[in-house]
């Protein structure tokens, strides 16, 4: 594994055309137990888990979710297949990174089945997600920073 500083664009590279994928494997990476799931699956448990919590939805609570990624937490953001306005086959889910792009969501690390849904880094949350879905995107954090994804900031 490369230094903590790549590991989540290394970790975006190995599971480019899959968000469950890339997640599963950056909740490896920091040693968080989770059960091998789709995007939907993975969203319910993160939902209803006493060891998630929940920041909230939309641009708003984006800026919230930037700061809790500056300050080391691993902060998800996601959508299920069915919430979104024309509901899809799949949910989705990324990686919040600590830095707001330029229609003020947050900026992600994601793999993804559409090119669209992929990003490693460059792509916020209303681009990963189409525009009329990024309002309705929820964020989670974990209850705990970790040290790897503060010097992954750096």
């Amino acid at each position: 594994m490369a230094d903590n500083s790549n590991f989540l664009l290394d970790l975006q590279k190995q599971n480019a055309a899959n968000c469950s994928g890339f997640l599963k494997a950056v909740l490896k990476y920091l040693s968080i137990s989770f059960t091998d799931k789709n995007a939907d699956g993975m969203i319910d448990d993160i939902t209803s888990s006493s060891t998630w919590i929940e920041i909230g939805a939309g641009k708003k609570d984006g800026v919230s979710a930037i700061q809790f990624a500056r300050q080391g937490y691993l902060v998800v953001a996601l959508l299920k297949a069915k919430e979104h306005i024309n509901p899809h086959s799949h949910g989705h889910v990324s990686v919040v990174l600590p830095m707001t792009g330029p229609r003020g969501y947050p900026m992600l690390v994601s793999g993804s089945i559409v090119a669209a849904g992929q990003s490693r880094g460059e792509k916020e949350v209303q681009g990963v997600w189409q525009t009329v879905d990024a309002p309705n995107v929820h964020y989670y954090r974990t209850m705990s920073p970790f040290p790897a994804l503060i010097s992954a900031q750096k």
